[in-house]
């Protein structure tokens, strides 16, 4: 009876400290998403404004995209080291979409015509392909 006892005490433990820690990662993963949602905002008003007024040629996205809106502070990609961040253009409209590393799995969404990070993914579909979300007609949209 006693061998029993110190079994469930034992699995107990070990199951309260491995819950412990994986709420700890869960909560450093929402801080981390929360900071890129604010570094995204300023990357997408950059796309935003270089899309709006300047004009690039319509097929330029992604990559190619980001660059040429962050050559002025090239340092705005910094945060993103790691992450898969894609850059697209519709019109007058614009948005950029940071994914996970393998680039498979959608994290935040951001349209550079409003001030906030738009669709937190990550939060609200967990398991999207790493691919646009947001309808930049009805996001952008004059009031």
């Amino acid at each position: 009876m006693r061998k029993i006892t110190s079994r469930c005490m034992a699995f107990v433990a070990v199951t309260l400290l491995t819950s412990s820690c994986l709420h700890d990662a869960a909560a450093v993963d929402k801080e981390k998403m929360l900071g890129l949602g604010s570094a995204l905002t300023k990357v997408s008003s950059a796309v935003h404004v270089t899309v709006f007024y300047d004009h690039p040629p319509a097929d330029l996205r992604d990559a190619a995209l980001l660059t040429v809106a962050t050559e002025h502070n090239p340092a705005l990609l910094n945060a993103f080291d790691g992450h898969v961040l894609k850059a697209r253009q519709e019109g007058k409209n614009s948005s950029v979409l940071v994914c996970d590393k393998t680039g498979k799995t959608a994290l935040i969404e951001d349209a550079g015509c409003t001030g906030t990070p738009d669709l937190h993914i990550w939060e609200s579909r967990p398991d999207q392909p790493c691919g646009y979300v947001l309808d930049l007609a009805t996001v952008c949209a004059a009031p």
